[in-house]
């Protein structure tokens, strides 16, 4: 997929700006070194409004390139790359930077290799890098990255060939055998031909040739590039060039070199002649009409525009000062991503927030009108009570206080049929006493009567608010031992009968009538006077007392 980039073309003559989104390609300037103010020109037109956020990518074109190829010893993918590194440091200790890519072996080899093969260039540190590294530092773009041209357009002249055989739909052609070695000769702008060599498509062979007339209108062009074809033909027979291999040329000019290269003899290489707009219309190029000189064979903007197409580099230089400006401001784009997520994020919050709202107030409106409505339902119902011979307010405050008056209702028949239970055939009952302790505003919980003690269920802070006195008499010729513990076996058969409710003697036999025993008498009855005293006590004082305390009976 394309990406919209300014790509830098860096060449020993000048450097060349271009805009491009893998279809439109725009040059946006052509800046020789020897400009005077080139710093200054390069930092405003980098600088453009327009174009300001599009990332700049830095397409090495120069004559200081070094390649080599080298075979390391195969080992595992961690050690492979420490021993790659390694040779690098070893073979270029005084370089800008250097990168490496795996040249992969040919599918029909037999014998498998010990050794890994890769392809190995190196950008050693020159005036012209030290004077962009100021221009783009003080023009504050973004930087995409850096590599040489020669191999990140290793395979352009392969696709080109692709495209023209495919455009040839005859049979015969078909059935043609393809050529393993291409060649594509262009002319560049910011300085020279360049001569690109590869074989299946891996870069073998690259040269760099200045020209004395780096113009279109050069008249010796044509002979200059015959003579550069024949010295790299010479000595690309050292990298087992074979003519039985078969040979693609494809050569970038204007009209006037074209048809003056055709009749040059190119040692039976199949030749391809394109001006640059016939070469951009086989890929789809579209070139700004900026280009007004019609002898125009500067074929940067096809490189510019093939690196925009790519999904991924070939072989990227690390620079440690374009990553020292790239990673700042690549974390404050980020920054400023996660910033607009947030902001989006807020955004929507605040819409469902205002939606929530919106929805609450149409609830609460519909509501209100709801109510409007059974109001006046209401007050015409209510007009049906007027004819009433009794108000209904009357009619309530009577039921209330019929209410309030059934909850403070004792219903005693409950209680008296458990004490008679209790005493019965053991003790005459003198008196049944209730006390209540309760304030007027204590709550009543309960309306109804309980319907097993007939007492209604109160609550209170004070749990042992009510109490129960219930006094009897025991038969007078029982002992005064016997009729002690008789006392005690009725209290305990109170607590059972009355659960929840705690049972106190208050009044035992043997005792004083101020004098109050809970449980059993101990010690011996030896005083017979006082023995006497007990037996022959007064009628009012020959009785028994026992206190039920609680909450509920």
């Amino acid at each position: 997929m394309a990406r919209k980039l300014r790509v830098l073309v860096l060449g020993d003559e000048g450097i060349a700006l271009f805009l491009t989104n893998g279809t439109k390609i725009e040059r946006e300037c052509s800046l020789p070194w020897a400009v005077p103010n080139l710093e200054q020109e390069l930092v405003e037109v980098l600088q453009n409004k327009k174009n300001i956020n599009t990332p700049v990518f830095i397409l090495y074109d120069a004559l200081e390139q070094q390649y080599r190829k080298e075979d390391i010893v195969r080992t595992n993918i961690l050690d492979q790359k420490k021993l790659v590194k390694r040779k690098l440091s070893s073979l270029f200790p005084n370089v800008l930077a250097y990168s490496f890519v795996h040249l992969k072996p040919p599918k029909k080899a037999k014998v498998k290799s010990k050794h890994n093969s890769y392809l190995i260039a190196a950008l050693p540190s020159t005036e012209h890098m030290r004077r962009l590294e100021g221009i783009l530092k003080e023009s504050r773009v973004d930087i995409a990255g850096l590599a040489f041209l020669p191999v990140e357009s290793s395979h352009f002249a392969g696709a080109f060939i692709d495209k023209l055989t495919k455009k040839s739909s005859k049979k015969k052609d078909k059935d043609a055998p393809t050529s393993r070695w291409t060649l594509m000769i262009s002319h560049h702008e910011t300085g020279g031909l360049r001569q690109i060599f590869t074989k299946d498509g891996t870069l073998a062979l690259t040269r760099l040739t200045p020209l004395a007339d780096n113009s279109p209108e050069n008249p010796n062009w044509v002979e200059e590039l015959y003579h550069e074809f024949t010295g790299t033909m010479g000595y690309i027979s050292r990298f087992g060039f074979s003519t039985a291999d078969g040979l693609d040329i494809v050569i970038i000019c204007n009209e006037n070199n074209k048809k003056e290269l055709q009749g040059r003899d190119f040692k039976g290489a199949n030749l391809h002649l394109y001006t640059v707009d016939e070469a951009a219309k086989v890929f789809g190029f579209s070139i700004s009409s900026k280009r007004k000189n019609p002898n125009d064979q500067y074929a940067d903007l096809l490189h510019a525009g093939w690196l925009a197409r790519q999904r991924r580099l070939k072989m990227p230089f690390k620079i440690g000062w374009i990553e020292k400006i790239a990673v700042p401001r690549q974390v404050a784009k980020s920054a400023s991503g996660v910033l607009a997520l947030g902001m989006l994020a807020l955004s929507y919050l605040a819409f469902t927030t205002w939606q929530q709202y919106t929805d609450f107030q149409q609830d609460i409106a519909d509501r209100e009108g709801n109510k409007r409505i059974l109001e006046q339902e209401y007050e015409q119902e209510a007009k049906i009570f007027d004819v009433l011979p009794v108000r209904p307010k009357t009619v309530r405050t009577t039921l209330e206080m019929k209410d309030k008056i059934e909850d403070s209702t004792l219903y005693s028949y409950s209680v008296l049929e458990k004490v008679n239970g209790v005493i019965k055939d053991r003790a005459t009952l003198l008196s049944l006493t209730y006390d209540d302790k309760r304030t007027p505003d204590e709550e009543i919980v309960d309306k109804k009567p309980q319907a097993r003690t007939g007492l209604a269920g109160l609550r209170s802070d004070n749990e042992n608010h009510f109490s129960v006195f219930v006094r009897f008499r025991l038969p007078d010729k029982m002992p005064i031992e016997e009729k002690i513990k008789t006392v005690d076996a009725v209290k305990l058969s109170f607590e059972r009968s009355f659960p929840g409710m705690k049972a106190e003697v208050t009044k035992q036999y043997g005792s004083t009538a101020d004098q109050m025993t809970d449980g059993a008498l101990s010690g011996n009855f030896q005083d017979n006077e006082k023995k006497n005293k007990q037996q022959n006590m007064r009628p009012e004082e020959n009785y028994a007392e026992i206190m039920l305390k609680g909450a509920r009976i």
